[in-house]
């Protein structure tokens, strides 16, 4: 007979896939094929449905939806990108021979921002390069799959307006996990709080320069001072916030899944990381779509 953890597992990933999969009966929601903000979303064929929540989230509660560009992993299939497609018509599809072919054009002068951005298995590097690299906008909202918003996310919008404003993005409410002395040194004014899930960033901003060279030097020193992953996007994001001016989102943007129960009311996204993509479907989701009326 099957053990109580054995049939609690059972039970939550029949739910979360039920809840996830309650993504295919939403309406259409078109979005425009230009405008001065594009969102760029990472997409696989593991999170595809999580894709669908997060974007569908962001655009309910916009005044006016923003155009959305897809990057393919190479592991989405057919269905799914047309699954994708038909219920965000105007969206565009990079796949991921079409971006690699663009960065090495656009990167072929610079070999170690070409390293960086293929340095992690998990793709890390191509989050940082690829939106900046095929950008048509003056702005690009980078978003993260397992993020839901659940109010018009003002604040993002309002800093990202800003002319003096180079990048706005979410912030770890947890223990920083960049403490390396030497590393803060070498880049001094770089944000140590940064998540990478949730970033808006102005396309004129990042140099190719500098990034070579902040790419050659974190490659140099990454195993010696125990660094981030390789290709780590948020570990570049935030040597690279070192150059202009960065500013964090309020708490009312969090990270910290445990506690949306009791914060639910107050807060405008959660980025529902790592562990906690389960409670994205049993909690988050099912709160999402109280505040609709679909």
């Amino acid at each position: 007979m099957p053990c109580a953890s054995t049939l609690f597992q059972g039970f939550v990933a029949g739910n979360t896939s039920r809840i996830l999969h309650l993504a295919l009966r939403l309406p259409p929601s078109i979005v425009p094929r230009s405008g001065a903000t594009e969102v760029h979303v990472p997409v696989c064929q593991r999170d595809w449905l999580l894709a669908i929540w997060s974007v569908f989230s962001l655009q309910s509660f916009l005044k006016e939806k923003l155009p959305v560009i897809f990057h393919d992993d190479g592991s989405l299939t057919r269905i799914a990108a047309n699954r994708l497609g038909s219920l965000f018509p105007g969206a565009v599809f990079r796949g991921r021979e079409e971006n690699d072919a663009v960065a090495e054009s656009k990167l072929a002068a610079f070999p170690s921002c070409r390293a960086y951005r293929v340095a992690s298995p998990a793709a890390f590097g191509r989050k940082f390069f690829d939106p900046m690299l095929i950008a048509k906008s003056k702005n690009v909202l980078c978003l993260d799959s397992d993020i839901l918003f659940f109010a018009e996310p003002y604040e993002l919008l309002e800093l990202a307006g800003e002319p003096d404003v180079d990048m706005v993005h979410h912030c770890e409410r947890q223990e920083p996990y960049i403490n390396c002395t030497e590393l803060k040194e070498r880049f001094p004014g770089m944000t140590c709080n940064l998540n990478g899930g949730l970033t808006m960033r102005k396309t004129h901003w990042l140099t190719l320069g500098f990034l070579e060279e902040a790419t050659y030097w974190l490659a140099e020193n990454h195993k010696r001072l125990g660094l981030l992953r390789p290709g780590s996007d948020q570990l570049l994001l935030s040597v690279v916030a070192s150059q202009g001016k960065t500013v964090g989102l309020p708490e009312a943007y969090s990270n910290d899944a445990i506690s949306f129960r009791q914060r639910r009311s107050s807060v405008v996204t959660m980025h529902f990381h790592s562990w906690a993509r389960y409670l994205m479907a049993l909690e988050g989701i099912p709160e999402f779509l109280t505040r609709q009326d679909l």
